[in-house]
């Protein structure tokens, strides 16, 4: 969300809300999801309003870590925008602010060695989580995504 703000900003937007297609698209997506969970049980919930026949609501579809995963990087393209004008307003004057700051290095991007994230979401996670710091052969729970 910060991301999204941090646009909103600097970008002369007026205002963003969510595509309906979006919001349809993800509430289809849950609701089936949630058919191979114990919330699709016949009992009364908070999570379905109390009623055994209600939808579930306030639960991500999937796991802690899917859903930290899904949601680190905004999906620009599920929202309406609004722009106060010309949406390229922000480009300014042309200059970048790093040029006009004289204690900044303006060849920063000149490097012995790519310091630059990774562009795969692959290798992103890998190097996020530490890909092949722990031993496969350890015990842990049983998990089974085929079974969701």
């Amino acid at each position: 969300m910060l991301k999204m703000i941090n646009r909103w900003q600097v970008e002369n937007i007026r205002s963003f809300m969510p595509k309906m297609e979006a919001v349809e698209d993800f509430l289809a997506q849950k609701d089936e999801f949630m058919k191979a969970t114990v919330w699709d049980e016949n009992c009364r919930s908070w999570y379905k309003n109390n009623d055994i026949n209600a939808k579930v609501s306030a639960l991500w579809p999937g796991s802690s870590l899917h859903y930290m995963e899904a949601i680190k990087e905004p999906r620009f393209e599920d929202w309406d925008w609004r722009y106060n004008g010309n949406r390229f307003a922000y480009f300014g004057n042309g200059y970048s602010q790093t040029e006009l700051d004289r204690t900044c290095d303006w060849a920063y991007y000149i490097a012995d060695k790519d310091e630059t994230p990774y562009l795969s979401t692959r290798k992103a996670r890998e190097a996020l989580t530490h890909h092949g710091s722990m031993d496969p052969d350890r015990e842990v729970a049983s998990f089974n995504p085929s079974k969701l």
